[in-house]
């Protein structure tokens, strides 16, 4: 029981990961084309306060973002087969976003940000281990 619940918290971390991940980038862009405002930065600061408590929380606590980023010498063939799925899985919806993403700047006629560009980049990593967080079963999950 207590294994079901730290994977429906470990799920809802990521998607609150993954959420303020967006509106950071959303909320930086829209404050660096008007202007910044005291409430702008602080709704910017709290927002990176809980991705980077999100992230501990549902990426390093559960062990996920290390077993995605493993050398493959040290992985057994079920973890191989397992990472290679959300792999293929993971950039394949990564190239997706990144493909709407690109269009739509490129249709509005907007320029590409550091914060745009670092944020795709920690998209693309936080990916795969989000979809093992999902869909695998017996992962860990912090406990040892």
């Amino acid at each position: 029981m207590e294994t079901k619940k730290t994977r429906l918290w470990s799920k809802v971390g990521i998607s609150i990961s993954f959420l303020t991940l967006i509106s950071i980038v959303l909320i930086f862009e829209i404050c660096q084309s008007n202007s910044w405002t005291l409430f702008g930065k602080t709704i910017e600061f709290i927002l990176i306060g809980i991705f980077l408590i999100m992230f501990y929380f549902s990426f390093i606590k559960t062990k996920l973002w290390q077993f995605s980023h493993k050398t493959l010498n040290k992985l057994d063939e079920r973890e191989l087969l397992l990472i290679n799925r959300s792999l293929r899985i993971g950039y394949a919806v990564f190239s997706i976003f990144a493909l709407l993403l690109f269009l739509s700047i490129a249709l509005l006629d907007l320029k590409i940000t550091i914060v745009t560009a670092a944020s795709m980049i920690l998209i693309a990593h936080l990916i795969p281990p989000a979809i093992i967080g999902y869909q695998e079963k017996s992962i860990n999950y912090g406990q040892e």
